[in-house]
């Protein structure tokens, strides 16, 4: 067996949001300008949403208009794929990656919303998913989903599930207060979306790893006064750091590989033998990660300073609690798998 060779990716902006909150009179004018397009349409006593493709009907791809009028609050909301919006036409996985072009995509932005008398200096900077397009095998793609379903930190995010059990399958979302993260096979996606169902066996040669932050976490990070522009440089020139720092909080660090591996790498970082007895426990075990350390806490009588300890341990070995099943790493013809923190800062 082999140590998993880098695999080719490229990292990214995917979309990103921009917001401005509307009154009344700005709602109607804006509501007689988009249901000329629309998409979606819901309405209910006073309340509203308009889903409308008006930008891209007067040639303008990658923007998409959302108008809501909810419990009398009005706002509209453009969301905006960058690459499609500077290449006039639509890539199901491209992604926004040069600094140099933020300027004319602000350029190109401002251009489309001339036509509604509005800029994007009247927006606030919403969201933005940063995302790694990761390219390896179909089976490199479904074993690295199924130790993220394993090795998330419950503690410090929530599971997300899809109504479709079939998408569940083919991704993994977990989040917290100021951003989410979706983990998924990018050509089943695709083809989900668009009802082009690709040839059988040819999902999985993308593993699109993608983080969703919201205004909070933005709130932080861009520079005063906010200009589109300076903040999707900002993000591009940090986005490895961000990334990395959010899949080390959502994700137990350290390389997957073999329950045999990995009690061979323990032993080998010398630790003591009560230490190393304790920790072999926490890799034989079947279940959860989170179980595992309450069980092993109460059956010795541990504080929550000595688990934290054991797992500062077990990360400074660079070993991954959640085990490579023999039969995925010898579908993948690897034993080793670099962890996700690792995935995202090549």
């Amino acid at each position: 067996m082999c140590i998993l060779q880098q695999p080719k990716n490229e990292t990214g902006i995917h979309t990103f949001l921009l917001r401005r909150k509307l009154s009344f009179a700005e709602y109607r004018q804006y509501k007689l300008i988009l249901q000329r397009c629309v998409s979606i349409k819901r309405e209910d006593n006073n309340d509203c949403y308009i889903k409308s493709y008006y930008f891209a009907s007067i040639g303008y791809y990658g923007i998409t208009a959302e108008l809501t009028m909810k419990d009398g609050h009005a706002s509209l909301d453009l969301r905006v794929n960058p690459t499609n919006l500077l290449n006039d036409s639509y890539s199901q996985t491209e992604i926004f990656t040069r600094r140099e072009l933020c300027k004319e995509v602000a350029s190109k932005l401002n251009e489309a919303l001339s036509h509604i008398d509005l800029s994007v200096d009247f927006f606030i900077l919403s969201r933005i998913d940063l995302c790694v397009n990761v390219f390896m095998t179909p089976q490199m793609v479904e074993t690295y989903l199924k130790l993220g379903k394993k090795s998330y930190k419950e503690y410090n995010v929530g599971k997300k599930l899809f109504e479709d059990n079939e998408s569940n399958i083919h991704s993994l979302t977990v989040k917290c207060a100021s951003y989410e993260v979706e983990i998924y096979d990018k050509e089943y996606e695709v083809a989900k979306r668009t009802s082009e169902p690709l040839p059988e066996g040819s999902f999985g040669k993308i593993l699109r790893i993608e983080a969703r932050l919201g205004r909070e976490y933005i709130a932080n990070h861009i520079i005063m006064p906010e200009k589109l522009h300076r903040s999707l440089n900002d993000f591009l020139e940090e986005e490895k750091e961000i990334l990395q720092r959010i899949m080390e909080r959502c994700f137990h660090p350290g390389t997957y590989t073999t329950l045999e591996n990995a009690l061979v790498m323990l032993d080998s970082a010398d630790f003591n033998q009560n230490t190393l007895g304790i920790m072999e426990e926490i890799f034989r075990s079947k279940t959860d990660i989170g179980t595992t350390l309450s069980t092993i806490q109460q059956q010795y009588g541990l504080s929550d300073k000595s688990i934290q300890r054991i797992r500062k341990k077990i990360n400074k070995a660079n070993v991954n609690m959640v085990t490579l099943p023999i039969r995925d790493a010898k579908t993948c013809g690897c034993d080793f798998l670099l962890g996700f923190s690792e995935v995202v800062r090549m």
